[in-house]
């Protein structure tokens, strides 16, 4: 990691961009665990994950109107001099974002663990609140006659028909067979599933050549109308 002499100053700038990476926390690790792998000896290849670090510093951190209410002197001070400066300040927050970013099944556990007492019932009235919180007009359906579907939910135009499984195992086939029906039945734009754990490759591929969209529950924090067109 490059060094930089640590003041208050200096410090406040970094919590800085640890409040904006936070948003993103869930969409970096998911690309750190993809992106990070071992080449043909074994030994671990970070240069996808660095590029990806790279646009997101200069695309995201470094964009972001907040940035120029800091003295950038501080750079000036801390982060080298001349020619260099520009680079050595860039790597500065690659790195200060890596060290910030958890492995993505780490984050998974935590998530998983939290939720581990709560019923089916609950965990969809818990997915309605995260997707309440987020501007979605959402209603849980009754348990008989919902046709597969346990939430609908509408924002920016979009009717979104979820199916909810709380499965200790990776959710396969059926869940997203009875997503896509239940989309249709109740008229909406796009069927989802939402689990806790991961689905497994059948699924993936089902999914992908009916346009269900498969999900966490952490998606839902930050699931946008636009993307789901």
């Amino acid at each position: 990691m490059t060094n930089v002499r640590s003041d208050s100053n200096f410090q406040k700038f970094l919590e800085l961009a640890n409040e904006i990476i936070l948003p993103h926390m869930e969409t970096l690790s998911r690309k750190k665990s993809r992106l990070i792998s071992l080449d043909d000896y074994g030994k671990r290849t970070t240069d996808k994950w660095r590029n990806e670090l790279k646009y997101f510093c200069e695309h995201v951190l470094l964009s972001d109107p907040r940035f120029s209410r800091v003295d950038k002197t501080l750079w000036d001070t801390h982060v080298g001099i001349g020619r260099y400066k520009r680079k050595q300040r860039l790597e500065t927050l690659m790195d200060f974002v890596d060290s910030n970013v958890p492995d993505y099944e780490t984050i998974k556990t935590e998530s998983h663990n939290c939720l581990n007492d709560i019923s089916a019932e609950d965990y969809e009235y818990y997915c309605a609140g995260i997707l309440n919180e987020e501007g979605w007009k959402t209603q849980v359906t009754k348990a008989s006659g919902d046709q597969g579907i346990d939430i609908v939910a509408k924002k920016g135009g979009i009717c979104l028909a979820i199916q909810c499984k709380k499965h200790s195992n990776p959710v396969g086939n059926k869940a997203v067979q009875e997503a896509y029906a239940g989309a249709s039945f109740y008229g909406a734009d796009v069927g989802a599933v939402v689990a806790p754990n991961n689905y497994t490759a059948s699924a993936i591929e089902l999914a992908k050549s009916l346009g269900v969209h498969l999900l966490h529950h952490e998606d839902l924090k930050r699931l946008c109308s636009s993307v789901l067109k």
